[in-house]
């Protein structure tokens, strides 16, 4: 840092020890040499306002008189702050949290990258977080990753207070129509049923035949995803090593890494310990599938869900192909036609067969119920049926005339 910065408050406290100064007072100052935060004392004979202002005025001389002979280069600006931490995230996380971390920093980013990072404040921190959109949720987690920026700035030194600690996000009630959407978004078993003889009877004639090839491809993908509820990057990147044909059975260890080639794609480590499933079961079904993309395998990829030149498939692919059938089921919201929506289909398909919110959350790789329950179990027509039909057959034994 250029320079020397000192805290903006001096603390006093009582000196139990010294009897001709019974209070001490304490003023932080940054060691433009060892680049750490340091704190010096000074023994104080009252703790008024006079007393204050002279304390701080004897430890700041003091303290510059120490680092009169010193020469600092750096300049220590917010930009060079953000360069050391997200080249110290590069190596310490996943490609897709790297990515989550530029958008959240996003702000302080395009902010004045020459301020010194000593002079970053609450009010600018409330001045990016103001002009952020999005939901309270998505707009909390930009937050946390803010403040974890700040927070390895503390441990190396260059802070003595997160700027952004004190920021708060106003949880925002969600909109009738944020409801809706969020509950829209998966397809019951009919919906579901409609949507593949849909895509099993699509014909581009316009297309070339390479199109018509893949399409094909993409149904097979979703009917798989349907009956299999796991996330695209686990389908994505499953081998034909993992699949058990006897036991019908299939090992969901690792994931599609997106980042890598669609031509030379690499699996990554799950991202928790819950999402490794062992002995995952798959239906006769799955299994043909399986080996129709087995048969159809001219590149000798490993992998089973490739394209017809070898690719494996990418999640915009899929979502594309799924918005052409949109008029199937024209009482569905267009948001609801996603790849995702599949796998909350698979969680209410089950759950509305029998199935205890304890195996479904883990056959998804979930941790526990709360997830399940809050994103992918919904209550579909079927079960509001179910509930009205017991509620027919409950009888509280009612005199037999009413009260007139």
């Amino acid at each position: 840092m250029k320079g020397i910065k000192f805290s903006d408050e001096l603390k006093v406290t009582k000196h139990r020890t010294a009897k001709s100064h019974p209070y001490q007072g304490r003023l932080g100052y940054f060691d433009p040499i060892d680049y750490v935060w340091k704190s010096a004392v000074i023994g104080m004979k009252s703790k008024n306002r006079e007393a204050k202002n002279m304390a701080r005025s004897e430890l700041e001389k003091k303290i510059l008189e120490k680092f009169k002979q010193v020469k600092v280069e750096n300049n220590g600006t917010l930009g060079e702050a953000l360069d050391e931490y997200l080249e110290y995230r590069k190596k310490a996380v996943s490609k897709a949290t790297l990515v989550q971390d530029l958008i959240a920093l996003k702000g302080l980013r395009s902010f004045k990258q020459n301020l010194p990072l000593l002079n970053v404040n609450e009010e600018h921190i409330k001045r990016i977080v103001g002009a952020w959109k999005g939901n309270s949720t998505t707009q909390l987690a930009y937050l946390n990753i803010m403040k974890n920026f700040f927070r390895k700035c503390i441990e190396k030194g260059y802070l003595i207070d997160n700027p952004a600690e004190k920021i708060k996000i106003i949880d925002k009630k969600a909109t009738s129509y944020e409801i809706h959407k969020k509950e829209d978004k998966y397809f019951t078993i009919s919906e579901q049923k409609r949507l593949f003889a849909a895509m099993e009877k699509y014909d581009n004639k316009m297309a070339p035949q390479k199109f018509k090839d893949n399409t094909i491809r993409y149904r097979l993908f979703l009917e798989f995803q349907a009956l299999l509820g796991g996330r695209f990057s686990e389908q994505a990147g499953m081998r034909y090593d993992d699949v058990d044909y006897e036991k019908h059975t299939v090992y969901i260890t690792t994931q599609l890494d997106r980042f890598s080639s669609v031509f030379k794609p690499e699996n990554k480590e799950m991202k928790t310990p819950e999402s490794i499933r062992i002995d995952m079961h798959i239906s006769p079904r799955q299994i043909e599938i399986i080996k129709w993309f087995y048969e159809h395998n001219e590149h000798g990829k490993e992998h089973i869900f490739v394209k017809c030149d070898g690719s494996v498939m990418r999640v915009n692919n899929l979502d594309k192909f799924l918005k052409k059938f949109t008029k199937v089921l024209p009482h569905k919201l267009p948001s609801s036609f996603v790849t995702h929506a599949f796998r909350a289909s698979h969680a209410t398909m089950l759950y509305e067969k029998g199935a205890t919110p304890e195996a479904i959350a883990k056959r998804l790789g979930h941790k526990g119920t709360r997830t399940t329950y809050a994103h992918y179990i919904k209550t579909t027509p079927q079960m509001m049926e179910e509930s009205a039909r017991v509620l027919d057959e409950i009888n509280l034994k009612p005199s037999k005339k009413l009260p007139i």
